[in-house]
């Protein structure tokens, strides 16, 4: 997106109206995402806009861009269990997965699988010869320049208890040209029920000395891991091997029980378990993401709809196939940037019914709001290998805006004026230009799921269709007139 703004506004030859399907309903960060980096293209779009370039972007398909907010730190009281209370379900799940189940709920509680017999620690039985056949390895710690965390290795070939031996190495990501390990003879760690075999790897013209470890597990003998140092004698540690798949498989689930009501709780014998909810802590309000960068102040962000009964001619809704993104940014204020919304917002925040709403702290009301418009969002036909598909989005809608927008340029260069330029500013005074909508919501995610939290459809303005879809003879009558 940074190259791709940078070069929107490089030169004189470059396309005055650009709509983008590109898009994250969520908390930027996770994304690896850099303040300093969207900083530079929110300033990119400024500058696009005051050169007279047009952006639509699709405001998102996940409604109003819910996401649980329960399962973090403070959400999570570890040794902490409930003692009375109503049991509403009882699920096999991990720890994080119960915390997600239960939101919402007075409380759950998580507790860790028995411990099964060790049967890692079995008696060591006299050391025998070792073929590793095809047998699946994975990074999961590394210093070394060219190798990655979670690169996957197979080892193939035979060694023995007292000679030691040469096995053959595949790197299965193409991170290194296949090689070899070569092994000392076993010995026995003194108190353990495991042994080992000092181990030496060349890799880009470095030898590393390691150990690998051999345990005799109730399924057989193993080589559990790998440790490799950057040289024989300080054993600093290089990289690390683990057996098996990459990634490893996940442990074994506990035990969720979900509570419809909790008297009371306290500490756990079990120092593992794991509780939270209402009872126990407080309710964090949810956190609604509008989608980035169609929340950025200078460009247009497109919204979807349907016709009711997918007829056309019926009146429109909002879209249900998926959720039409939208609320409100919580990285751009309406102020000083997106005052020409200012109005419309405040009138729809005035005169929706509270009820509808989101719970109080969940979405900044003077935030940057988005869909600024919105356009039919289902049912767009392609020819895919011969044949018509039926396909949607605000990838689908945005772009037909724009063509829109291409048509108005259109006009108004043919009367000797200038493109639209950045639009919102003429579309909040044109709002007369479009129909509103006021049925459905945005309390929708992908594929037609259910949300608890979004904004429903009202007239004039709302977060889920914004102005409504465009009545194109007005919008064409508004833009041509007294055109320069």
């Amino acid at each position: 997106m940074h190259n791709y703004t940078t070069t929107m506004i490089t030169g004189d030859d470059q396309p005055v109206v650009h709509s983008i399907s590109y898009g994250w309903q969520g908390n930027l960060s996770t994304l690896n995402c850099k303040a300093a980096d969207l900083d530079v293209v929110d300033a990119n779009f400024a500058k696009a806009a005051a050169k007279g370039v047009s952006i639509m972007v699709s405001s998102g398909d996940s409604g109003s861009g819910y996401a649980p907010t329960r399962c973090g730190p403070g959400d999570e009281h570890v040794g902490v269990a409930i003692t009375q209370g109503t049991v509403k379900r009882t699920v096999k799940i991990s720890a994080s997965g119960c915390c997600n189940e239960g939101a919402g709920a007075p409380g759950w509680t998580w507790t860790p699988p028995p411990k099964a017999a060790n049967a890692d620690e079995l008696a060591l039985l006299t050391p025998g010869d070792y073929t590793f056949d095809k047998e699946q390895y994975h990074v999961q710690f590394t210093e070394v320049p060219g190798i990655k965390n979670r690169d996957a290795w197979q080892i193939s070939g035979s060694v023995t208890a007292a000679a030691g031996g040469t096995v053959a190495v595949h790197y299965q990501n193409g991170t290194q040209a296949d090689g070899a390990i070569k092994f000392d003879p076993f010995t026995v760690k003194a108190g353990s029920s495991f042994y080992r075999a000092n181990a030496t790897q060349v890799l880009g013209g470095t030898t590393y000395y390691g150990l690998a470890q051999f345990e005799k597990l109730s399924t057989g003998m193993v080589c559990g891991n790998f440790e490799f140092f950057k040289d024989e004698a300080h054993h600093s540690l290089a990289f690390l091997l683990e057996h098996g798949g990459n990634p490893p498989p996940p442990p074994p689930p506990g035990t969720c029980e979900i509570y419809s009501a909790v008297t009371a709780h306290g500490p756990s014998a079990d120092p593992n378990v794991v509780s939270g909810g209402s009872a126990i802590s407080p309710i964090k309000p949810p956190v609604l993401w509008p989608s980035w960068p169609a929340s950025s102040p200078w460009v247009t962000a497109v919204g979807a709809t349907r016709y009711t009964e997918q007829k056309i001619g019926n009146p429109e809704m909002a879209t249900d196939q998926f959720g039409s993104g939208g609320g409100f940014s919580l990285q751009f204020g309406q102020s000083p940037d997106a005052t020409y919304q200012s109005a419309a917002v405040a009138n729809y925040l005035a005169t929706v019914d509270k009820d509808t709403l989101p719970p109080a702290g969940s979405f900044p009301p003077m935030g940057r709001a988005t869909p600024d418009v919105s356009a039919l969002g289902e049912g767009y036909q392609v020819i895919v290998r011969g044949k018509a598909e039926s396909v949607g989005g605000t990838s689908a809608s945005s772009p037909a805006f724009a063509g829109m927008v291409s048509l108005l340029n259109e006009a108004r260069l043919a009367k000797g004026g200038k493109q639209m330029g950045f639009l919102n500013p003429f579309l909040y005074k044109n709002a007369a230009a479009f129909t509103s909508i006021d049925l459905g919501s945005n309390k929708v995610s992908r594929g037609g799921q259910a949300l608890p939290f979004g904004f429903n459809c009202s007239k004039g303005w709302d977060p889920a269709t914004g102005l409504g879809t465009p009545q194109f003879q007005k919008l064409l009558a508004a833009a041509t007139a007294g055109t320069r």
